[in-house]
């Protein structure tokens, strides 16, 4: 389970190097792909593998269910982690979560989310008296 947030700089070539306490988890090929809300997911083959199953065992039939499965598997991407511990996003992505230099790497259970510090810290301050609200709608 990944938790946690760290603080890491996009390069100009799109790179950005992963918190040495997601690495070994993720692993040295991962996958990455648009976020719900404005950011990256990036999944380990493990976890992208069964949730892909899950999505491919979906009924085609039903048009919300080929609209998801079209629009969430065309924007993943499979990625490697290089020698000097980072993966390079595609363009599309960086567009996506609006990545400028400065990102925060959040863990989320099964998967790491990045963001743009900006966006994030918008996000905080947008939702910062929800944790409560919704503690009470969740079963835990």
């Amino acid at each position: 389970m990944f938790i946690g947030k760290y603080n890491y700089n996009l390069d100009d070539k799109g790179r950005i190097s992963i918190p040495n306490n997601y690495k070994e988890a993720l692993g040295e090929k991962l996958v990455a792909v648009m976020g719900f809300e404005e950011c990256i997911y990036l999944y380990s083959v493990k976890d992208w593998n069964e949730l892909s199953s899950k999505i491919d065992s979906l009924s085609f039939t039903k048009q919300a269910n080929r609209k998801f499965a079209r629009l969430f598997l065309s924007n993943a991407f499979y990625v490697e982690v290089d020698a000097k511990g980072r993966i390079n996003l595609d363009s599309s992505l960086i567009n996506h979560a609006n990545l400028k230099k400065e990102c925060v790497f959040l863990g989320s259970g099964n998967r790491v989310e990045i963001w743009d510090l900006q966006t994030w810290q918008k996000y905080l301050n947008d939702n910062q008296d929800t944790l409560s609200m919704i503690a009470e709608e969740v079963d835990l």
